[in-house]
Formats: structure tokens, sequence, C-alpha cells
């Protein structure tokens, strides 16, 4: 319900079974099903991988890993990419961990990748993903 309130429209590469057409945009709005999916689906299989492989030193893209989740309602599983830090834990090497990776997450607050800034990009990612 956020994201619907917040009106976000972007314009995305067309996804089809699994495979990207970067020359054909299509226009999605986050808040809906159909925006949420298609955005998901575009940072899983595009943004996340370019982000990965061009940002090899940043703390924050080393942690980023794929997470497997099972849904109870409809028992789907869900890949979901997580820094899987305990972020709830007085741990002094996940603290340390933690503020490393967001030391560096913090320095991606210029960079726009695929003409969307990159931390708005993780923001909505981890609405849509953890259903927040």
């Amino acid at each position: 319900m956020f994201m619907l309130n917040k009106n976000v429209e972007l314009s995305i590469p067309k996804i089809t079974d699994g495979k990207v057409d970067s020359s054909t945009k299509v226009p999605i709005k986050l808040g809906t099903k159909e925006g949420n999916e298609a955005f998901k689906q575009w940072m899983d299989l595009v943004i996340i991988p370019k982000f990965k492989r061009l940002y090899k030193s940043n703390k924050f893209a080393k942690e980023l890993s794929e997470a497997t989740y099972h849904k109870s309602d409809n028992h789907n599983t869900i890949i979901n990419y997580t820094t899987g830090i305990d972020t709830m834990t007085s741990n002094p090497t996940e603290v340390t961990k933690f503020a490393e990776v967001t030391e560096d997450f913090n320095k991606l607050v210029s960079v726009k990748m695929d003409g969307i800034p990159l931390v708005d990009a993780f923001f909505y990612y981890d609405l849509i993903a953890y259903d927040r």
C-alpha cells in the first residue's frame, strides 16, 4: 500500500519467461501486483547481478546472496536477495559487519543503474520482496 500511495512509475525492459528484452521498455506502477512482480523480476535478473558484477569491492554487493523462502500460505518457494546479516543481534562480529555493509551501501547514494537511483531500487526491492 505504501508504494501505491507514492505513485511510483518506472519504465523497465520487457521480461518474458525469464528472458530480458532490453530493446523494449514497458511501463510499470509499483504498489500493484503486476508492477511489483515485474520490478522484482527485473531486479533479480538484471539490476542485482549487474550491481554485483560492477561493484565487486563494495561490501554490500559482496554480502548480497540469494536466499530461499517457503511461503506458508501457498507453499510456494521464493528466492530473494538478502545480506543475511542478523540486525537484531548484539554479537560483535555481526554488529561490525552490519556497520561496514551499511557504510558501503551509503556510498551508493548518487549511483544510478539503468535510470533508477540504486538505493531507491533496493528500498523498493525490500518492500516488495519481503511484503512490507
